[in-house]
């Protein structure tokens, strides 16, 4: 059976920063991503863990946040201070698996984000690939569990 988003998905980011300020979210990065922001804000790998990330529970490493929720990288009016290195969640937003699952979480999303319905029509393709590697934690660990192998429910066919 074909996904509810067979005809694909419009979407074109507006740079609002919605998704990146207000609510309180969990951006989680992986090490290969910590290097590429470390070069995009000029400092080392080490000063950008200590500058910009926490961990959290025992072993996963995140963005860090304000008190008013909003990313640690975001520059208000500026947007995104990483915007070319960003990691892979942000660049999958909205084509988080928990988002496209159904169209009525697809068009509650919608309430949050301007982008959504707009811009580029994604094909059913580019969406599944966003989906099974969206950043997300249960995706990260989901991947790790089945050893980075695509299993037949996520091979985007």
């Amino acid at each position: 059976m074909p996904p509810w988003y067979a005809s694909g998905l419009e979407f074109e980011c507006s740079q609002c920063g919605r998704c990146c300020t207000g609510e309180p979210g969990t951006v989680f990065v992986t090490e290969e991503e910590i290097q590429g922001l470390a070069g995009e804000t000029g400092l080392t790998p080490e000063d950008f863990r200590a500058r910009y990330t926490r961990v959290l529970g025992a072993r996963e490493t995140v963005l860090g946040e304000r008190e008013d929720g909003s990313c640690v990288l975001h520059g208000g009016a500026r947007g995104c201070l990483v915007y070319g290195a960003r990691p892979r969640q942000c660049v999958s937003y909205p084509f988080w698996r928990k988002v496209v699952a159904s169209r009525e979480r697809w068009q509650a999303e919608a309430q949050n984000c301007p982008g959504i319905g707009q811009g580029t029509l994604r094909t059913p393709a580019e969406i599944a690939n966003f989906a099974d590697d969206d950043g997300t934690l249960s995706t990260q660990r989901e991947k790790k569990s089945r050893g980075g192998r695509k299993g037949p429910e996520n091979s985007g066919g």
